[in-house]
């Protein structure tokens, strides 16, 4: 893969008779990037925070957004989920934080 390629990437396989759908959301310097975009958004409405809120990853032309199945019925599943995508973000924040910083104090 070109480490230079920074727009999103979309691919579609087939894998086991099932078609696997994979987004490539890359980041990079902004001169040569499109701007990633990470948001959580609530539903119009929503003011005491009942209904489930979507997860929306946005970079060019591909859109990703998680949510669960029934905004009105939050599960314990749906509260495993967005705690295992937490967590899997905050290792990424941390790993790129060392990565940069190791670069940082090679240059």
């Amino acid at each position: 893969m070109d480490s230079e390629q920074t727009s999103p990437v979309v691919t579609v396989t087939q894998a086991g008779g099932r078609q696997l759908i994979g987004v490539s959301l890359r980041s990079g310097p902004e001169e040569s990037s499109t701007p990633l975009r990470a948001a959580c958004y609530r539903y119009d409405g929503d003011d005491d925070g009942a209904e489930a809120p979507i997860l929306s990853l946005d970079q060019g032309t591909v859109h990703a957004q998680l949510s669960c199945a029934d905004r009105g019925a939050v599960c314990e599943a749906d509260v495993r989920t967005a705690r295992l995508i937490a967590e899997a973000a905050l290792g990424y924040f941390e790993a790129m934080l060392r990565a940069r910083a190791n670069q940082t104090a090679i240059d």
